[in-house]
C-alpha cells in the first residue's frame, strides 16, 4: 500500500467529475428548440428531440463511473488508480466522437465552423508551436550543459 495520496490524480478526477456535473446542468436546463431539435426532421435517427437530449445525457453520465473510482481508489491509497484514470480518459473520447457524430447534422455549419473547429485547430496550432518550442529550447540548453560537462 502507499503511504500517501496522489493529490494531483484526485484534482483531475475532481475537475473531470464537476465538468460532467456542469454538463448535466446545462443539459438539464436545455429547452427543447435546443440544438437537438435543430434540423430534426432529416436526422432523428427515430429518436424525439427529449429521447436525443435524454441519450446524450445518460451517455456522459456513464463518464462518471471511472473517474469516482478512481478517486475512490486514490482516496484508499490503492493502486490503480491511473489506470481507471485513463480508462475514464478514453471513454471519454469515444463519448465525444459518438456524441458528434451523432449530432453533426444538427448542429449548424456556422456554429461548427467558429465555435467548434476554429478554436480546435488554433488550440492544436498553439500547443504544437510551445512543444516546438520547448523542445528546441530544452534540447540546445542541455547540449550547451553536456558540452561543459564533458570538456
Amino acid at each position: 500500500m502507499n503511504a500517501s495520496i496522489d493529490y494531483g490524480l484526485l484534482s483531475v478526477n475532481a475537475g473531470i467529475i464537476g465538468a460532467i456535473f456542469v454538463f448535466f446542468a446545462i443539459a438539464a436546463m436545455a429547452p427543447n428548440f435546443s440544438m437537438f431539435n435543430h434540423n430534426s426532421e432529416s436526422c432523428s435517427y427515430g429518436l424525439s428531440v427529449e429521447e436525443s437530449q435524454i441519450a446524450v445525457t445518460v451517455s456522459v453520465g456513464i463518464l462518471l463511473v471511472p473517474f469516482a473510482l478512481s478517486s475512490i481508489l486514490v482516496l484508499l491509497k490503492q493502486n490503480g488508480a491511473s489506470i481507471v484514470t485513463s480508462m475514464g480518459f478514453g471513454l471519454l473520447l469515444v463519448a465525444a466522437m459518438v456524441i458528434l457524430t451523432s449530432l453533426s447534422c444538427r448542429i449548424p455549419s456556422n456554429f461548427f465552423v467558429f465555435a467548434m473547429l476554429i478554436p480546435a485547430i488554433a488550440t492544436v496550432s498553439v500547443m504544437a508551436f510551445l512543444f516546438a518550442t520547448k523542445k528546441v529550447w530544452f534540447s540546445a540548453k542541455g547540449t550547451k550543459q553536456f558540452a561543459e560537462s564533458t570538456a
